[in-house]
């Protein structure tokens, strides 16, 4: 069960690991004593031995369930969800400057290769890495959508 949580797969070295607690449970207090001499009467209760195996079977199982489950969530980045946000340059862009978006400042370039000056309002166009690509808002308005 060690080797699971240090390498999982697919749960076989989990379903191993549930086996041998089984196994090692039943073996665990054989006969084991001295010719003459009593001995001794203790044991590993069967259903103390199975209720622990099922738990731990069950943690198991849900385990699996729920990492083949979340195989399928589709994250979305932070930086994803600055298309479409307005910001404002704050050196100028020419091509090359920066723009404060989302409270942040970024490296921003134009999406045109014009030049924008300080103080004028931008929308972010496209996202790479930490360079976002602007376009003027005035020419968002006259078009009415993001260049794709």
């Amino acid at each position: 069960m060690f080797v699971e949580m240090q390498a999982p797969g697919w749960g076989g070295f989990g379903a191993a690991g549930v086996v041998c607690f089984i196994l090692g449970g039943f073996l665990l207090f054989g006969d084991s004593s001295i010719p003459g001499l009593p001995a001794p009467d203790i044991r590993v209760g069967v259903g103390v031995l199975a209720g622990t195996a099922a738990v731990m079977g069950g943690s198991l199982a849900g385990l699996w369930y729920f990492s083949r489950k979340a195989r399928g969530i589709r994250v979305e980045s932070a930086s994803s969800r600055l298309i479409g946000e307005v910001g404002v340059v704050s050196t100028s862009l020419d091509p090359k400057g920066t723009v404060q978006v989302a409270s942040e400042l970024w490296t921003a370039v134009s999406y045109s290769g014009e030049v924008i000056e300080s103080g004028e309002s931008v929308v972010v166009a496209e996202v790479d890495g930490v360079t976002l690509t602007v376009m003027r808002k005035s020419s968002i308005e006259e078009i009415g959508r993001i260049p794709q």
